[in-house]
């Protein structure tokens, strides 16, 4: 089988070349895969349960930039009761994982932080700053201004 067809498989239904064009972002240049399998599953068990990624299997990934041969693990979190309900409950330990596991002594580093998109895509945001929002726009003032004046008159209500 085409590693880029296994690769569809695998990522459950994302975009066959997603985690190639991911990881070539990462290094600015084309890099070359060579295996994905379920973190720590033997090599032969190579064919994963097609629900488990995406759900908090992590995957394991062997590849090659510039030369140079890369084992990492591609993580995500699933969704349970345990503080991790929502996507941003998600983001907030992922960003958190990301802005720490790199100052930790003997800890594996944080190479990248991304995210999943509703065109099966991956999309980095490791050399993020800071996030913004973009709404529409609606006529009035900003939110803020309603909780100065119920603050300043100390109840919801006059």
């Amino acid at each position: 089988m085409l590693l880029s067809s296994w690769l569809v498989l695998v990522l459950e239904g994302l975009e066959a070349d997603a985690l190639k064009r991911c990881l070539s972002s990462l290094h600015g240049v084309e890099v070359k895969i060579f295996s994905v399998s379920e973190f720590g599953k033997p090599e032969k068990a190579r064919r994963l349960d097609l629900k488990g990624f995406g759900y908090g299997k992590p995957l394991s990934v062997e590849y090659e930039a510039e030369g140079k041969r890369f084992s990492i693990v591609v993580q995500t979190m699933k969704a349970d009761s345990f503080g991790h309900e929502y996507p941003s409950d998600r983001a907030q330990s992922l960003i958190l994982a990301y802005q720490t596991y790199s100052r930790l002594p003997r800890h594996v580093k944080a190479l990248d932080l991304g995210v999943f998109t509703k065109r099966k895509t991956m999309v980095s945001l490791g050399d993020f700053e800071e996030f913004f929002l973009v709404v529409e726009k609606a006529e009035g003032k900003e939110y803020f201004w309603d909780l100065n004046r119920i603050a300043d008159r100390g109840s919801l209500t006059r």
